[in-house]
């Protein structure tokens, strides 16, 4: 059976992955690294204009990415299309994540003050910008049929919009560290949490699988990005040194080599179901 692995740490898992399955991570300047069946690597920087970077999205082969800026800018690379970005609108507040439709045929970002940019095919379901979360989102979670998504904050708060059920939050709770980052289950009835300090909360139907926080030879990583493995059950979680954890089925494919990054990752992406 498998069990949670990461980076330099070697615990058991099947043989080999599921055709499909990677993943990439993005440094705030643009450097990114893809593993698995997943684009290889490419500089972006130059075409980043000095903007920074805040989320990562993969086209459904693998073989293209989004990266999405914290003025709303969007960078196409391989064979993901643009469907647009806010890159021209007078934001609120600063772009912090996007997230893709399934089909590859649209995406969402999402805005610090719970606001949602719908692009493509991706429909707009609302927005908690006139709710006025107690703490900045920093994450969006579409559902796996693509009709909704939820908005986590910091605090652990979740908003739910569209055919997307609201299956509980940490809003309220003491968290000792906070939300960074988040991922819906599968199916779509649930979703999991990871916290800057490596604890996950899991909601719904997401079933517990770990945290870097129980690994042996834990260090000090901030959390940046979880995504769910989606031709099993498990997650990764990424860290801002690069590193990968890989827990339940999810396959350790790689993480950035060590003093490869000019600046700390920022953002992680996981291929898409299909």
């Amino acid at each position: 059976m498998s069990q949670a692995a990461t980076g330099g740490w070697s615990l058991p898992q099947r043989e080999g992955p599921a055709s499909g399955v990677g993943y990439v991570v993005a440094t705030r300047g643009g450097t990114t690294f893809g593993f698995g069946n997943v684009l290889g690597d490419e500089p972006l920087g130059p075409r980043l204009g000095g903007r920074s970077v805040v989320g990562v999205a993969i086209s459904p082969t693998g073989l293209g990415r989004w990266i999405a800026t914290a003025t709303g800018a969007v960078v196409c690379v391989g064979d993901s299309p643009s469907h647009g970005d806010a890159a021209g609108l007078e934001l609120a507040a600063p772009v912090v994540a996007i997230a893709v439709l399934p089909s590859g045929l649209g995406y969402w970002l999402a805005s610090s003050d719970g606001g949602v940019f719908a692009f493509g095919d991706a429909g707009f379901h609302g927005s908690a910008g006139h709710q006025v979360p107690a703490q900045p989102i920093v994450d969006i979670a579409p559902s796996p049929s693509g009709g909704g998504y939820w908005l986590v904050a910091a605090d652990g708060g979740v908003f739910s919009f569209g055919d997307v059920e609201f299956h509980g939050s940490a809003g309220g709770v003491d968290l000792p560290s906070a939300v960074t980052a988040a991922a819906s289950t599968p199916t779509g009835s649930g979703y999991w949490m990871a916290t800057r300090d490596g604890d996950v909360l899991a909601f719904g139907d997401a079933v517990y699988f770990g945290a870097p926080t129980e690994l042996p030879g834990w260090r000090d990583d901030p959390v940046v990005g979880l995504s769910a493995a989606r031709h099993s059950f498990g997650y990764w979680v990424a860290g801002a040194s690069g590193s990968v954890r890989a827990f339940g089925d999810a396959y350790f494919l790689g993480d950035a080599p060590p003093g490869s990054l000019p600046d700390p990752v920022v953002a992680f992406a996981a291929v898409p179901a299909t």
